[in-house]
Order: C-alpha cells, then sequence, then structure tokens
C-alpha cells in the first residue's frame, strides 16, 4: 500500500480547505492509510467496517461511472455507491467549495487532469493501492498520484480520405500553410486531457527542435523560450479550428472529406468500431505518435466512508470493475494487464511521451496565460 500526501502549494487560486494536523493523522490511522497501513489488508474487516459506513460519493469525469458502480453492486450489493459524472472544471469547483465548507462527504475523485487536481486539493488526495496491486502498478504510476489508466492522444485523420498514408508524419506539419484553419482541437480551457497534452509537448525543447529540423532541413529560430513552445504560438498562429470537445472533433474528422486532422484520445476509439466515428490515429509522427496521459483515482482524506473506497478502488482496478475502460480504448496501469479486445493492441504500438508532472505544475498557469494571449 502506497501513500503520498501533496504538500500545500502557494498558488493564487483558492485551494481546498484542509483538515487540521492532528485530525488528518486521526482520520489516516482510522483509515489504515498511510503510516498506518498494514502490509496486507483484512478485506472481510475492511467490508465489515464499510458496511457501518454511509454511502460512497464518487466524482468522476468519465460517462462510463455507472457501469463501475453496477458491477461494484453486484460483488457488494448491501453497500451504497453513489456516482456523479461531472466534466473537471465543475467537479474540481464543487469539491473546493465543499471542503473549504467543512463538509469531506465526498470520497473518490477520477479525472485526467492533474495539474489542476494537484493544484487544488493538495494534500487532500491520498494515493492508495490495494497492497495485490503494489507490485504491477510501478512508483511512477503511484506517485505523487494513483494513475488508474492511460489516455493516449494524438492526432487523428479520416482512413476513408487518406487510404494510403496519413496526411501528417511531423507534429510541425501542423504549422505550415497546407494545414491552415485544418487542425481541430478541443478547447484546452475547457478540456483538461487537451490543456495536459498541449502543457507537455510545450515543455519538450529537445525532442521539439529536434523534430523541427527533421521537418525543414535547419535549426529552428526561437521567439518563445524553448522549441515546444515556439511550436504551440506557430500552431495559433496558423488558425486551428477549436471546438467544444473531443466529440467534437471526432464528429468532424469523420464527417470531412478533405484536408482535416484533429487530436484526439483513445477514449472516442471506442466508437470507431461501433460505426459512429472513423478517424485513425497517426502512427510514425515526430517526435512521438502520443502523449499518455494520467487518468487519476483517489482518496479525499476525511471522507467518512475509507473502507468503501478501499474496496471501490480495488474494484475499479480489477480487470472486472475497469473493463468499461480498459477493454474500450484506455490501457490500465497495471503492468500485468493484457488486452482483451484485439482491435486495442496497436495501442501498445505507439510511441510515447509520458507526462512530467513537476512540469505541469510548474508551467500550466503560464501556458494558460499563454494560450488566452495567442489565441
Amino acid at each position: 500500500m502506497h501513500l503520498r500526501l501533496i504538500a500545500a502549494l502557494a498558488l493564487p487560486l483558492a485551494v481546498a480547505a484542509p483538515i487540521h494536523a492532528q485530525e488528518f493523522d486521526d482520520w489516516l490511522r482510522d483509515a489504515q492509510m498511510g503510516p498506518h497501513a498494514p502490509a496486507e489488508e483484512d478485506w472481510d474487516a475492511v467490508l465489515d467496517a464499510a458496511r457501518g459506513e454511509p454511502p460512497l460519493q464518487v466524482f468522476m469525469t468519465s460517462s462510463r461511472v455507472n457501469q463501475a458502480i453496477s458491477s461494484f453492486a453486484e460483488l457488494y450489493p448491501d453497500l451504497v455507491v453513489e456516482g456523479v459524472h461531472i466534466p473537471a472544471s465543475e467537479m474540481f469547483e464543487r469539491v473546493r467549495r465543499e471542503r473549504a465548507a467543512g463538509n469531506y462527504g465526498i470520497g473518490l475523485l477520477h479525472a485526467d487532469d492533474p495539474e489542476r487536481y494537484l493544484a487544488q486539493f493538495g494534500e487532500a488526495l491520498v494515493s492508495y493501492v490495494p497492497p495485490q496491486f503494489m507490485e504491477v502498478i510501478p512508483e511512477s504510476a503511484r506517485d505523487p498520484l494513483l494513475t488508474y489508466r492511460f489516455l493516449p492522444t494524438g492526432v487523428t485523420y479520416n482512413p476513408d480520405t487518406f487510404p494510403d498514408a496519413p496526411p501528417v508524419t511531423n507534429i510541425w506539419d501542423l504549422t505550415t500553410e497546407e494545414f491552415a484553419g485544418r487542425v481541430l482541437i478541443a478547447d484546452p480551457m475547457q478540456t483538461g486531457s487537451m490543456l495536459t497534452y498541449l502543457v507537455t509537448l510545450a515543455g519538450l525543447h529537445d525532442e521539439m527542435a529536434t523534430a523541427y529540423e527533421a521537418r525543414f532541413g535547419n535549426a529552428i529560430a526561437l521567439r518563445e523560450e524553448n522549441a515546444g513552445l515556439e511550436w504551440a504560438r506557430r500552431l495559433l498562429e496558423n488558425e486551428p479550428v477549436i471546438v467544444g470537445g473531443t466529440r467534437d472533433v471526432a464528429e468532424a474528422i469523420t464527417n470531412s472529406s478533405e484536408l482535416m486532422v484533429g487530436f484526439n484520445n483513445f477514449s472516442r476509439m471506442r466508437e470507431v468500431p461501433t460505426g459512429r466515428y472513423n478517424f485513425r490515429f497517426v502512427m510514425g509522427m515526430e517526435p512521438a505518435d502520443m502523449v499518455n496521459l494520467p487518468v487519476h483515482l483517489s482518496v479525499m482524506a476525511g471522507s467518512p466512508s475509507p473502507n468503501a473506497a478501499k474496496l471501490f478502488v480495488r474494484h475499479m482496478l480489477s480487470d472486472e470493475g475497469g473493463a468499461p475502460w480498459f477493454e474500450e480504448g484506455n490501457p490500465s496501469s497495471r503492468t500485468d494487464w493484457e488486452p482483451q479486445t484485439e482491435w486495442i493492441r496497436p495501442i501498445l504500438e505507439h510511441t510515447r511521451i509520458d507526462v512530467d508532472f513537476d512540469h505541469l505544475l510548474a508551467a500550466t498557469d503560464d501556458f494558460i496565460d499563454f494560450w488566452i494571449v495567442n489565441r
């Protein structure tokens, strides 16, 4: 079992009100987390304790929250889990207000916006990993937060329009005249995964500079502080089409018979086999095919239902509980996970850039200002 308490951040935005230190330690001891965690869980005792707790409140950015709750209810019919599907920005604001008012009823958060996630809640986040998963979830996916699954994100195109090869092979192609007004992007001010994607790329100097030279044959001349941020500026200067969300991107690519590409994530891929969407991810992209965005599942310190939270986290990490995501395009953080759906296997072949949490925390506010000024 593993716990990481994130130090409170000195940020200009209001953060969630913390529990007093003694109350927090008492909660950790009673919940048997952090320094009070046993080497092995007595799951029968955990279940008995959970039966005496109030309903577990789970807030998720994913619309599939009720699928996980339904399979959990089959295992534990006498436990009540209340799921709320809510966009990240609304989730964070609601949780912040609840905790600032001294209400700690929300027990679990599931979100894909780590920079805001960390900044908003600081030490209120508890990274809980059931003992049986410790050896198959790498430390990088346990610290500072539990990465429950990944959300690979990259550039998509319509394979019917371009049946022989994708129309783009280098991230810098999107800054050329050919792609002016032909790049779709979900508004990063509204879509947490896209903000994380862009902030990550904007922080890559060496990789983006090398990709630039491979595309244009000469070293990059910078106006911004690094090649990644320079790419973001040139992308905005090329007038991308900014839409409401990734569904809008998928819809537009599906219905495009001309040159059009768009940033998207594998969460939308589950609707390609059904025929709702028709798009494909670019493979062989420079500097990498994907940014491997993390999606977190964190216990909220002070929750009145810590034992139910433990059981729900264990269920979500299992093949059965995680199936709505693991088998629908979002790889598990478990190293022993094997996809059962054949079309998912190419995910594992994509080259991926991992997210740097330190960079996200340091750079996100500045990137938001940069985006607003240059858009």
